[in-house]
Parts: C-alpha cells; structure tokens; sequence
C-alpha cells in the first residue's frame, strides 16, 4: 500500500454541483486557466476547477459545472492557509502542471482528471481519466443535493 507516500499528502477534493438528473458525468476539457496568489483557476467547458496550494504536500480542489463557485463557507475545510508555500505553473499540450517542493500536480486539458506525483515525479494517485468524477442526485433530509463519487487508480507498491 503507498500509506508512506500518503503521509504528508492531504487531498480534499471538493465536488460542488446542482443540476438535475440520475448521474451526471462530470467529463469537461480545458478551456484556460488563469494563476492565482494560491493555485490556479481553471475554465471548463462544463464549469470551472480550482487548484489550491495550501503546504507544500497539501493541496484543495474545487469543481463545479455551474459558472461560478458557491459562496456558502465550508463545513469541511476550516483552515484558512494563511500563507502560501512557492509553487510554479507550466503547460505541456496536454496539461497544465503545478510544482511545489513536494509535490507535482498535473491536471489534464482533456478531461480534467488530475493526477498526483511527488518531487521525483514519482507517481502517488491518479484520478481515473475514463470515470474520474460523478454526482449523482438524491435527497439528504428532505434537502435535494448530490452525492459525490470520484474514483482513483493508485499504483502498485
């Protein structure tokens, strides 16, 4: 199991949807994507991602296929990151690559699936590219919301 390279490896990954439907594929190419003091924002053809860099080994993504961000505070994220460690942003023709000192985080232009890697571009996680991200609709306590499901190949050890 990778459970050592996972140590010093937060992932949040933050879904945030609201369109009708069972399952919604949330397949979406790259159209751009702007840098930010804290990661980059990146437009989808079917709404918008978010690459934060929190650490140096953390990172928070956001995702939506709605044209902006919901406003509403987080109940899951309470740490505000007041600082935020060095980090670079490069493109290739197929991905737009953050880089920390510990981590490498390559985010496809094709499906945005993103894959994790560490500073020896050692592979830790990958977002499967085919059925990466998926909401499903449903209602939580009489509220409608969606589930989300998102699916990652790890390497063998």
């Amino acid at each position: 199991m990778k459970m050592n390279k996972f140590k010093n490896l937060i992932i949040l990954l933050l879904l945030g949807i609201t369109l009708t439907g069972t399952i919604i594929p949330a397949k979406a190419s790259v159209t751009s994507f702007k840098k930010e003091v804290d990661g980059i924002t990146l437009t989808l053809d079917k709404g918008l991602m978010n690459v934060k860099i929190c650490k140096d080994n953390i990172v928070e993504v956001k995702f939506t296929i709605l044209p902006a961000f919901p406003t509403k505070t987080s109940l899951v994220i309470t740490n505000e990151w007041k600082t935020t460690p060095k980090f670079t942003v490069s493109e290739t023709g197929d991905e737009i690559i953050l880089s920390t000192e510990k981590l490498i985080i390559a985010v496809n232009k094709h499906n945005n699936s993103i894959s994790y890697f560490d500073s020896k571009k050692g592979l830790i996680l990958a977002e499967d590219s085919a059925n990466g991200k998926n909401m499903t609709q449903t209602t939580i306590a009489g509220i409608q919301t969606y589930n989300c499901e998102t699916k990652f190949n790890s390497p063998a050890d």
